[in-house]
């Protein structure tokens, strides 16, 4: 069963106040994304163990049509009843193994088409998500680290105006 999952709105003006609902808003976001990235591998290595069992079933299932296709049996005289259903037996499970390997084949290709889609949309989404949150990281030590380096100027230009204005109380 496919489960979707509803996830609460990022608003701008939370992203600009950068309140604590809105981190963790985020940081269920995050979470979700790397969850989803984790899901699509493991379906693409499912979906692919699957292909190359269908592959090595068609490869099975053509060597045994080809058998089938293929047997010969002596007959003296005319043949009976159950040999001709038998021989009938053969040409219909021959022709069914060719119905299933165009079902097979078809089943084959569309899988691959979603493995690609799949595929296409993890590397381009979810690595473009992991690149802008390594830019939004990096630009937000930054912006802290500038912030840090404002505050420590303040308190020492607050240290030296206190400073200041102790000596010259003195020389009054």
């Amino acid at each position: 069963m496919v489960v979707i999952l509803k996830l609460d709105h990022l608003e701008y003006k939370e992203a600009i106040l950068d309140s604590p609902e809105f981190r963790e808003k985020l940081k269920k976001h995050e979470k979700h994304i790397v969850d989803t990235n984790k899901n699509i591998k493991n379906l693409l290595k499912k979906f692919e163990d699957v292909l190359n069992a269908s592959n090595e079933l068609q490869i099975a299932q053509d060597s045994l049509a080809a058998s089938l296709k293929d047997f010969q049996l002596g007959f003296v005289g005319e043949m009976s009843e159950e040999e001709t259903d038998l021989f009938e037996s053969f040409e219909c499970t021959y022709s069914l193994f060719h119905e299933m390997k165009e079902f097979s084949n078809k089943m084959i290709n569309t899988g691959q088409k979603l493995i690609k889609q799949m595929n296409d949309f993890r590397r381009v989404k979810i690595d473009q998500f992991k690149e802008k949150k390594k830019e939004y990281e990096r630009q937000n030590i930054k912006y802290s680290t500038a912030l840090e380096k404002y505050l420590q100027s303040s308190q020492n230009l607050k240290k030296e105006r206190t400073a200041d204005e102790h000596s010259t109380d003195f020389f009054f």
